[in-house]
């Protein structure tokens, strides 16, 4: 339904059911199955994706073992997006930030030892010196 509910296909639809002509789009089963994932993703926080059952129990106490755990992760296409974010002037307007993969031929020539270099030093910075195998940590 994750799928089918947000572009409006009936779940029997989806899973290869013809429909007739005649034959309703929607069926019950279907409106059912709609209105369930509505309720169930309503209760999903949509900062980080968890439901509560999976942290406290009935009685709203918390789970001794919760079914989730939390870890950090660095992405550095996020970092280098708020760094640019950063450069960004506050009084502009409708100006956002993207990563994109850089095009064949495309004019922007970046010196890829430097930037190799400036994430190291980052990386040291936050995290202590970094193992280097020839690869992005």
């Amino acid at each position: 339904m994750e799928y089918c509910a947000p572009l409006g296909i009936p779940h029997s639809v989806f899973l290869g059911r013809v429909v007739g002509e005649g034959d309703p789009y929607w069926l019950e089963s279907d409106q059912d199955k709609a209105m369930m994932w509505k309720i169930w993703s309503s209760e999903t926080c949509p900062q980080c994706g968890t439901r509560n059952e999976g942290w406290v129990d009935e009685k709203g106490r918390y789970l001794e073992e919760p079914k989730y755990e939390v870890v950090t992760h660095k992405c550095f296409g996020c970092e280098e997006i708020k760094r640019m974010e950063s450069a960004i002037p506050s009084d502009s307007k409708g100006v956002y930030v993207v990563a994109r993969k850089r095009l064949p031929g495309s004019d922007f020539e970046v010196d890829e030892r430097e930037l190799e270099k400036e994430r190291r030093e980052r990386m040291e910075a936050s995290q202590g010196p970094a193992i280097t195998n020839n690869s992005y940590y």
